[in-house]
């Protein structure tokens, strides 16, 4: 059995409640199971609009060229901007399986569009686990008209607490502990809450991961302003994070609003943008600290860069080499593999120009060791956060990439995924 994180939290937080959502979980037979594998959302509008209204969607998916049925289908429903269900199964990707995965893919959202009576094109699938498999769309038929949805479309439903950790644990594959996170706002006497979960512990790199995340809130704006916000709070977040390095087929970020707050006006999205960048950031470093088989925590930030491109470019790979990682495993002060991650980007550089710091001392700097800091160096190497700047002396651009270090146990992890 894979150990639990050490950055696992003692207890899931609790998440503030949205007003119109609402969860189910079920236990299908196949990977995971007996515990629950299946989750699917509901989405309920304010009582004064019409019947069955869905909710407003926005999302970020993948950028690899591979990608699953249920991302295509994500895409189109993004540009429409519109969701009424959402289903999430842990352990079938759906992924390189052609024809016939489209098809099941289109036979489990019609199930349970016929469920909830809204219109097929109003329902999401979210899948990740084995590549190459073929997704049966029985089990999932049979149990949509058994789910029984908490709270109940009543008219001041509440979440409890037991139901999101429930909710963030039936999408767990390889992840170690349930990932959750909130925001509440109190504007002008109208309280608005953000809350969201997330899975991801392999396949885990810059441009998303292995790795979704469901953003939920009751705030009202259209979808073209979700759109932007959630863009610019992933950049900072799910794209600033690897594990291994390796891109997944199946990522996606969905941020969906019920509208059961008023309006926001300009200033009040100003103040729900910072808090939604503060919640990606938050489930972004909960996917690192539960990186398969992780023990640290590493941030590298690059600073003195020509432009930002460049910056996130360094910062990536010093991230995701795995002579760095291994070498902070193992607490070992070898800067030279930092040295050496910078240069095989390609950009142009000049050794005796850079500085690299370990916690918030120069170690190299500009052509020297700085001895007397090596020392302090070597003790922060060891702990269990650690932090890697580096100076390039080109520019004022910089950008931060956050990462685990590489273990016995992702190798273990990864050598028996499918057995």
């Amino acid at each position: 059995m894979t150990p639990v994180s050490p950055f696992a939290p003692s207890t899931f937080p609790s998440l503030a409640s949205i007003r119109g959502l609402s969860f189910a979980t079920a236990s299908l037979e196949g990977r995971y199971h007996p515990r629950d594998n299946l989750l699917v959302a509901r989405f309920d509008t304010p009582a004064a609009t019409p019947a069955n209204t869905p909710a407003t969607l926005a999302g970020v998916t993948t950028r690899s060229s591979i990608v699953g049925a249920p991302v295509v289908r994500a895409r189109s429903a993004i540009q429409q901007g519109l969701i009424k269900g959402l289903i999430v199964n842990a352990g079938n990707a759906n992924t390189c399986t052609g024809t016939q995965g489209v098809n099941a893919l289109s036979a489990v959202c019609a199930s349970l569009a016929q469920t909830l009576e809204c219109p097929e094109n109003q329902v999401l699938m979210a899948s990740t686990g084995v590549i190459g498999e073929q997704l049966d769309p029985s089990p999932f038929c049979h149990a949509f008209p058994l789910l029984s949805f908490n709270p109940p479309n009543t008219p001041s439903p509440s979440l409890s607490p037991s139901l999101w950790e429930k909710a963030a644990t039936a999408i767990m594959t390889t992840d170690t502990f349930p990932k959750g996170s909130t925001r509440s706002l109190t504007l002008e006497n109208n309280t608005y809450a953000l809350s969201g979960i997330a899975k991801g512990s392999g396949m885990v790199a810059p441009h998303m991961a292995t790795m979704l995340a469901f953003l939920f809130t009751d705030v009202s704006l259209p979808a073209s302003r979700l759109q932007h916000l959630l863009e610019k709070a992933v950049e900072g977040s799910f794209n600033a994070i690897t594990v291994d390095g390796d891109t997944s087929t199946s990522d996606m970020v969905l941020l969906i609003s019920t509208g059961q707050s008023p309006t926001l006006s300009a200033h009040q999205e100003l103040l729900f943008s910072e808090h939604l960048q503060s919640l990606c950031h938050d489930l972004a470093l909960q996917i690192v600290g539960d990186g398969e088989g992780a023990s640290k925590i590493i941030s590298v930030h690059v600073r003195q860069a020509r432009t930002q491109e460049e910056a996130k470019i360094f910062a990536r790979s010093v991230a995701s080499s795995p002579l760095v990682k291994t070498a902070v495993h193992g607490g070992d002060l070898n800067w030279g593999r930092i040295a050496m991650a910078l240069g095989k980007t390609f950009i142009p550089l000049e050794g005796d120009r850079i500085s690299i710091l370990i916690g918030d001392r120069p170690l190299y700097q500009q052509g020297k060791v700085c001895h007397n800091h090596v020392a302090f160096c070597e003790k922060h190497v060891k702990e269990n956060r650690v932090s890697i700047t580096v100076e390039l002396s080109l520019g004022h651009a910089e950008a931060t990439v956050y990462a685990s270090d590489l273990t016995h146990g992702y190798v273990d992890i990864n050598a028996h995924y499918r057995s």
